[in-house]
């Protein structure tokens, strides 16, 4: 797995993990291969290290209730918690599938971080926060490339939403990134992922971290610059932390 100009890889977790190193593909046809390749190439382009493809069988109820609403940036008003982002994507591939490119881009616009530079030091201290800000420099402006990404996930019917949210860290079914991100914060946020998949498949488009901040929901991406050291091959820290435990004992059993 080679990461691209930008630090971004894209991985795959199952719900079973192999014994190797290599992180299984979802099943499909020919066709469902390169168009996924396609995404991944918008999503690499965007910077959105979010789009990989992920373990579709989290915690239930992995977080509450939209406990207050605001108008957003998209023109709606969405509530913080899980059920408020659930809401946000269903809103968001409806408008794209009624090929409603105006609302989708005011949905998609919103998600962009108001001033990443005061919300990463804000909330991860001035060092640590400058080095994520900069992680998230060039996606900012690109965010409308998310729309043929969706698009795509559209047409292949992969369109089931599991939102979950994670707000102390040590959580199993959060990524290793997003731990690492708890653990560094000086500002506690929560940080919540959103997974799109076909129903009964066990695999799942991952998209992650978002937060909420300023009344909508932002996406923060992987925060890999949390990781002082350097990333695994295929890097670990991208899968739940219960899956990237199994991996790393499979592969010192071998």
């Amino acid at each position: 797995m080679e990461p691209n100009s930008r630090g971004v890889s894209n991985t795959y977790e199952s719900r079973r993990m192999p014994t190797g190193h290599t992180l299984p593909r979802p099943p499909g046809d020919r066709v469902r291969q390169s168009r996924l390749v396609w995404w991944v190439a918008l999503v690499a382009a965007l910077g959105l290290s979010a789009a990989s493809c992920g373990d579709n069988h989290g915690a239930k109820g992995a977080a509450g209730k939209a406990v207050h609403a605001r108008a957003g940036d998209g023109g709606a008003v969405y509530g913080e918690g899980t059920e408020g982002l659930e809401q946000l994507f269903r809103d968001l591939l409806a408008a794209v599938e009624d090929h409603d490119r105006k609302r989708a881009a005011a949905l998609i616009g919103g998600l962009e971080l108001k001033d990443p530079k005061a919300w990463f030091r804000r909330t991860f201290g001035e060092s640590l926060g400058a080095k994520l800000a900069a992680e998230y420099a060039p996606t900012v402006g690109n965010f409308d490339q998310l729309e043929p990404v969706l698009a795509g996930l559209v047409a292949e019917h992969e369109t089931d939403l599991t939102v979950e949210s994670f707000a102390k860290p040590g959580d199993p079914e959060a990524t290793g990134y997003q731990n690492l991100a708890l653990t560094a914060m000086v500002q506690p946020a929560p940080l919540y992922s959103v997974r799109l998949s076909t129903a009964g498949e066990d695999n799942a488009f991952h998209i992650w971290s978002f937060v909420y901040d300023a009344g909508y929901f932002r996406w923060v991406g992987k925060m890999r610059a949390v990781n002082s050291g350097e990333p695994s091959d295929p890097d670990l820290l991208e899968l739940r932390t219960r899956l990237a435990r199994v991996a790393a004992q499979n592969e010192k059993d071998k």
